[in-house]
């Protein structure tokens, strides 16, 4: 179904996006600073794309037709990622107000937006791990030609919401932030890229770079 995979695509570049800001906050540790210019990047892409457009499409568009076609116990797992929804939403708010902050290298700020920063990293991660595992695989069983249509129309009619006249697609721009991101790091910290994956702080793996299309 058309519906599914385009959030399946999403949620496969918020991981990206969730990976590099991850090597953001571990490039600071070097020399104690905050990439602002990057970190606002991300920041702006979770609250227009992830918190925004995609969390959208399945609030306005795929739960709803899912609990016409779930069970019950379905149904309370659905509202329940609604709520946490909200939590991700308070993490960001906090992000957003130390931003400012953070860039002009206050470190209080800096602290408090790492730590939310973080803490909406895990959030997320866990999030959509249970879309994929429990959510996603339910709707493919379940929705009809019919739900996939008329899904498809209400995430039209979003991104004529959400989406600026000609600017890049979500995923592009993730694209855009992973490749900026590994690059920094490999100017400021190459020996993060090096790493085993259990040496770091966060639990991602290094982002990969999309190949160039």
């Amino acid at each position: 179904m058309r519906a599914i995979q385009t959030l399946c695509a999403e949620h496969e570049a918020l991981r990206d996006v969730l990976d590099a800001l991850e090597l953001v906050l571990d490039c600071q540790r070097g020399d104690d600073r905050l990439d602002a210019e990057l970190a606002l990047e991300a920041l702006e892409w979770f609250e227009r794309f992830a918190d925004g457009l995609h969390q959208d499409r399945e609030e306005l568009a795929l739960f709803p037709r899912l609990e016409q076609r779930a069970p019950e116990r379905t149904r309370q797992l659905l509202r329940g990622l609604v709520q946490w929804h909200a939590r991700e939403r308070e993490r960001l708010e906090e992000m957003r107000s130390r931003i400012e902050g953070a860039g002009y290298g206050d470190a209080l700020s800096r602290d408090v937006f790492t730590a939310a920063a973080r803490a909406y990293i895990e959030l997320q991660r866990e999030h959509s791990k249970l879309e994929d595992a429990q959510i996603l695989p339910l709707a493919r069983a379940v929705l009809t030609p019919s739900d996939d249509e008329i899904i498809l129309a209400e995430y039209a009619r979003l991104e004529q919401l959400h989406l600026r006249a000609g600017e890049c697609t979500p995923i592009e721009r993730a694209h855009q932030f992973v490749a900026s991101s590994v690059r920094r790091a490999l100017e400021r910290q190459p020996s993060l890229l090096s790493r085993p994956a259990g040496d770091r702080r966060g639990s991602g793996p290094v982002p990969r770079v999309p190949a160039r299309t």
